[in-house]
């Protein structure tokens, strides 16, 4: 039953715990009494089939009333720029304007057009909670279909070793020379419970991909805000040196993208995100610092300097 006052992720975690709850509760009592009818992977599809009828058109509500669609485009549009921006490709551009022209393209229209960014990092909480519930599901039905054939498997051992003690005694009983001749035991073959694919996969997969153009985006356009605010340097005690927190602004921001993809539980989300953080630290922060340090008058090493 849905709940409009609740939020959708809400509404799904309510529906994955009934089916849970259900499986628990009657799967060891159905798979004890009707294993003979195929009781135990009857009730696992019927349940799966109702948690499908329900959980999908509240994937799809989400992602409509969200709009992600429209949101992820946007966001692949703003991720462009500010990386041509940070990179290089409009260096030129941005070094013959005037400050005014810079100051307005501070953030390409991320705040404008998709929201600021408290905003956004909440819905992407949103939408890993709704990544992350549903692969603990999927999770939890993958191991219970293998419970189940693993029961079925021992039932299966278990008979063909009675076979096998039954076809002893009548040798013993009836002599070696009239033994009938033995059978071949017949090895076990696992039932396909659930197909492979199923909607929910479906509904995760789209669900991931505009997840993680939207976290992307939310990534440099977080680093962005450091790049765009006054540095500030503290001075070590010993070696003099001056440290800069623009790096520990950076990690900051990348650690919570890929702390939050790996959260998801989607395989295809984390290794995206994985791989975002580490072409934005390693392309971006590291243009942006080679660009101050030489702003700032140090020259770039060549190579053999410096050891």
């Amino acid at each position: 039953r849905k709940n409009n006052t609740a939020p959708p992720y809400v509404q799904m975690a309510r529906v994955y715990n009934a089916a849970v709850t259900t499986l628990r509760h009657h799967l060891p009592m159905v798979s004890h009494f009707l294993h003979k009818a195929d009781g135990d992977a009857a009730v696992v599809q019927l349940i799966h089939i109702q948690v499908e009828q329900t959980v999908v058109p509240l994937f799809q509500f989400y992602i409509n009333d969200r709009q992600l669609n429209v949101v992820a485009k946007t966001s692949q549009r703003i991720y462009t720029l500010l990386e041509e921006r940070y990179v290089g490709r409009l260096d030129s551009i941005a070094s013959s304007a005037d400050d005014n022209l810079t100051n307005e393209m501070d953030d390409c229209g991320f705040r404008m057009e998709i929201g600021s960014l408290a905003d956004v990092d909440g819905a992407m909480e949103e939408a890993a909670l709704c990544l992350q519930h549903a692969e603990s599901y999927q999770r939890f039905l993958s191991h219970t279909v293998k419970e189940v054939n693993k029961a079925r498997q021992l039932r299966h051992e278990k008979i063909q070793e009675e076979k096998r003690l039954a076809r002893e005694r009548e040798q013993w009983a009836t002599g070696m020379a009239q033994a009938p001749i033995l059978e071949k035991e017949e090895p076990y073959q696992p039932v396909e419970i659930l197909p492979s694919h199923n909607q929910i996969m479906e509904a995760v997969t789209e669900l991931g991909g505009y997840y993680s153009v939207i976290e992307r985006c939310l990534l440099l356009a977080s680093m962005q805000r450091a790049f765009a605010s006054q540095p500030t340097f503290v001075e070590l005690d010993k070696s003099k040196a001056l440290k800069t927190s623009l790096v520990d602004t950076c990690l900051y921001a990348a650690r919570r993208s890929a702390q939050r993809g790996f959260a998801t539980g989607h395989c295809g989300s984390a290794s995206a995100l994985t791989n975002f953080c580490c072409d934005t630290l390693g392309g971006v922060l590291l243009e942006v610092m080679t660009r101050r340090a030489q702003d700032s008058g140090v020259a770039k090493l060549k190579p053999g300097d410096g050891l």
